[in-house]
């Protein structure tokens, strides 16, 4: 405590108060006297003090009933009983009732010495006290206020072995309290978890606090479900004697974050295809072509590109419409990716042309399968109904990574060349730059 400690001191006696004041104002008191309960009473209800001494026998009321209407107004603070020789069993009585110490008074004034003395332990009782309560009523909330938390909350001792298990971590994990105290966390833990357990443990050791640490646990019932936890370790004299985890289902949020990314993927989607055909679009492609020449020079790979023109597609359009048409470049579409791989990557790159890039591809390969694809589109063709099938022929044109040019434009004019070099050469024709 700082400051001077402020004591109401309740006397009737002139002479005792005057031996009263002369000697505890040499010490750290601030000392106001009264000659009555009743004043004294007033006193405490405008000001405050820290300790009460009051004299047990005083006309009009007794030191006990200052004490009883202390109690019954909530006054807490510390009351100690001053009384003649010969009334000790009374004082005693008295602290029964909530006093906190008393004096007998003698002639000596050396007993005014130990008052003072007194007077410290009381005030000194009383905060120890206060402070108690105060912590109970704060560990009363917080037990309460763990056990009517949603999220789970968990304490083991540092061995690991469950002590504590709030009606959240019941709610999330599906034990009850009864059938985990005592028992080992590994029971939500799944078994290619525990190395990570392990390590979260040994990271509290150095770091003392893990915060939204995002992973697995399992239910009563087998399921494994995603968690958020924070951990963190209990220490008494440095040393660790427990953990405390605060866990929360987060089933919900991942589920909410799956849906965005799906959610994402088709905008994403749709923004990158071409809507007929569902390939991708024009510059989407060419993202992917720059990205294709800066992978393949970071590991000197080759790879080749593919210009497909559809031939006398506008004559489609004349004759049959152009939903006939439209339904020429959807069969083409089909074909293409039918016959490309997992690796390569397909757009529309025009009205009727088509652009596929095929990494790890030499000019020989792409060749062939350039072959293989025009042998598909002739075989099939689009048929309209029983009478009329239309016969569908591509122009190919093929160029070379790094062989014919490290540019994407050049790139894509070389193949865009030898294309028209297949078309000069009466369509339905691969050609290869060289």
């Amino acid at each position: 405590m700082t400051g001077k400690i402020r004591v109401l001191i309740i006397e009737d006696n002139p002479l005792d108060i005057e031996i009263m004041s002369e000697i505890l104002t040499r010490y750290d008191l601030d000392i106001n006297f009264v000659s009555s309960g009743d004043e004294g009473l007033k006193r405490l209800r405008v000001n405050h003090y820290d300790a009460v001494v009051s004299d047990f026998a005083m006309p009009g009321m007794t030191g006990i009933d200052v004490l009883n209407q202390m109690k019954s107004g909530g006054c807490e603070i510390p009351l100690i009983i001053v009384t003649g020789a010969g009334n000790e069993e009374i004082a005693v009585e008295a602290m029964k009732k909530g006093a906190y110490d008393y004096i007998v008074k003698s002639p000596d004034p050396g007993y005014i010495e130990i008052l003072y003395l007194v007077i410290k332990q009381s005030v000194e009782r009383h905060r120890m006290i206060t402070e108690k309560k105060k912590l109970e009523k704060k560990i009363q909330v917080l037990v309460q206020a763990i056990d009517n938390s949603a999220d789970g909350i968990i304490i083991v001792d540092k061995n690991r072995n469950i002590t504590s298990w709030n009606k959240g971590a019941e709610s999330i994990f599906g034990y009850k309290a009864h059938e985990v105290m005592g028992k080992s966390i590994n029971i939500i833990i799944p078994k290619d978890l525990q190395e990570e357990a392990d390590d979260l443990i040994q990271s509290i050791k150095e770091k003392g606090f893990i915060k939204d640490y995002e992973t697995f646990r399992l239910t009563k019932g087998g399921n494994r479900i995603p968690i958020s936890a924070t951990l963190n370790a209990i220490r008494e004299g440095g040393e660790i004697t427990a953990y405390i985890g605060i866990f929360r289902d987060i089933t919900a949020k991942k589920k909410t974050e799956e849906e965005i990314k799906f959610l994402y993927e088709q905008a994403r989607n749709l923004a990158d295809r071409d809507p007929l055909t569902g390939l991708l679009n024009h510059r989407r492609i060419n993202e992917l072509l720059e990205y294709e020449i800066e992978r393949s020079k970071r590991r000197r790979e080759v790879f080749s590109i593919m210009m497909l023109d559809v031939d006398n597609l506008k004559l489609i359009n004349d004759t049959h419409g152009h939903i006939v048409g439209d339904e020429v470049l959807k069969n083409v579409a089909t074909i293409l990716k039918n016959c490309s791989r997992s690796v390569d990557s397909i757009g529309r790159y025009g009205g009727d042309e088509f652009l596929i890039i095929l990494p790890y591809t030499d000019r020989e390969k792409t060749k062939a399968v350039a072959e293989r694809i025009s042998k598909h589109i002739r075989r099939q063709g689009l048929r309209i109904n029983e009478k009329i099938n239309i016969p569908i022929r591509l122009s190919i044109g093929v160029a070379t990574h790094p062989f014919d040019s490290i540019l994407p434009r050049e790139l894509i004019s070389l193949a865009d060349q030898s294309m028209y070099e297949s078309k000069r050469s009466g369509r339905n024709v691969v050609s290869i730059n060289r």
